[in-house]
């Protein structure tokens, strides 16, 4: 195993910790996620203040936040891991694609719940940070950013 691919396998790992609480217990979990809306380049900032909900549909309870969130935490790390070229770097724009999936479906979850879900605003704000890390010229390169480290960590404790 190449020097670059070790250290690539290690710092994806690093960038999942904050979701490390969440579970994926709900067997739908990952079927959700894979039809979770697809990222675009102009993913809406968070609001300021109170978190906008979309007013139609089921909304889901902070359990099944952090389940689905696990499960999108998975497919986050499949595609990392399958991204790898030969040099055993992420290409940009696979990491990019990675960081911005995820934080489509991780935005959609924290819109689907009610406005008083903690587990909702703590998914809004690891969001808000892996689209300002997607948004980097090398995303991966800011993989173990403080900022989604603190968010991470807070979504962490609310989904333990």
């Amino acid at each position: 195993m190449t020097p670059r691919l070790l250290s690539t396998l290690l710092v994806v790992p690093l960038v999942l910790a904050g979701l490390a609480g969440c579970t994926d217990d709900d067997t739908s979990a990952s079927s959700a996620a894979t039809t979770a809306p697809a990222a675009t380049e102009s993913l809406p900032p968070a609001p300021t203040g109170a978190i906008s909900r979309a007013p139609a549909g089921r909304q889901i309870d902070d359990a099944e936040i952090c389940a689905k969130a696990g499960a999108a935490k998975k497919k986050f790390a499949a595609a990392m891991a399958g991204a790898v070229d030969s040099s055993g770097k992420v290409p940009p724009a696979a990491a990019r694609q990675a960081f911005n999936d995820l934080a489509a479906t991780l935005d959609g979850l924290g819109r689907s719940a009610p406005a008083d879900s903690a587990a909702a605003t703590g998914a809004r704000a690891v969001s808000v940070e892996l689209t300002r890390i997607a948004d980097e010229p090398d995303p991966f390169a800011l993989s173990e950013d403080p900022e989604l480290e603190k968010a991470g960590a807070a979504f962490d404790k609310t989904c333990a």
